[in-house]
């Protein structure tokens, strides 16, 4: 007969064993999808598609970034990026070919979905978010890195925090909130922030 403590060994090996380790929190975060559309010139090269967020915009004007947004309700990433690229530049689904998934981004409360696709036939159309899209070669980005900016976050405690139980109390030494902020120069222009990171992690792809 087995003893207590066996059987309580073999109850945790059962329910652990087949478990798929995840990202705690994970479930609880906002979900985007994010395009990197790309066109291909006359010699086979590529050429990266960027917007510039219209002025009018809320949430980060005049910056530039890919085509994407948040997922809907029930939408699986795939589904939103298409229907964000086709939303914002205005074009139908057979214009694009899907070539491969980028890198997940995971920023505490919002995961990105990253999808690369080859865009054809396109006119430079886009919706009223924008103000205007370019094209920037993919071998800049290929053979260019970035500017890197190291930004720490402080810590925001609450008053009613129970400083009382832990210790060190109110002089508590805090772990630093530390991040990379990059930045691309092109000609004009600064591609930075998230969509600079999305472009780092995808050409580092290419590169292996």
């Amino acid at each position: 007969m087995r003893s207590i403590k066996d059987q309580i060994k073999n109850n945790i090996q059962e329910k652990i064993k087949n478990h798929i380790p995840g990202i705690s929190g994970f479930e609880l975060a906002k979900k985007s999808a994010v395009c990197i559309p790309l066109i291909k010139n006359n010699d086979d090269s590529y050429k990266v598609l960027f917007e510039v967020r219209s002025s009018g915009l809320d949430a980060q004007p005049q910056d530039i970034c890919l085509p994407g947004g948040m997922l809907e309700k029930d939408e699986k990433p795939m589904e939103a990026a298409v229907r964000e690229i086709r939303e914002e530049l205005l074009i139908s689904e057979n214009q694009l070919s899907f070539l491969g998934r980028g890198d997940m981004l995971y920023m505490g409360n919002l995961i990105i979905h990253t999808f690369a696709f080859e865009l054809f036939d396109y006119d430079y159309s886009f919706n009223e978010e924008s103000e205007e899209v370019f094209c920037v070669p993919l071998d800049f980005f290929i053979n260019t890195e970035p500017e890197e900016y190291i930004i720490e976050r402080n810590v925001v405690i609450p008053d009613n925090f129970p400083f009382e139980r832990i210790h060190g109390g109110r002089n508590y030494r805090w772990r630093s909130n530390r991040s990379s902020t990059y930045f691309y120069r092109w000609e004009n222009r600064d591609i930075w922030g998230i969509t600079a990171k999305i472009m780092k992690d995808f050409t580092k792809i290419l590169r292996t």
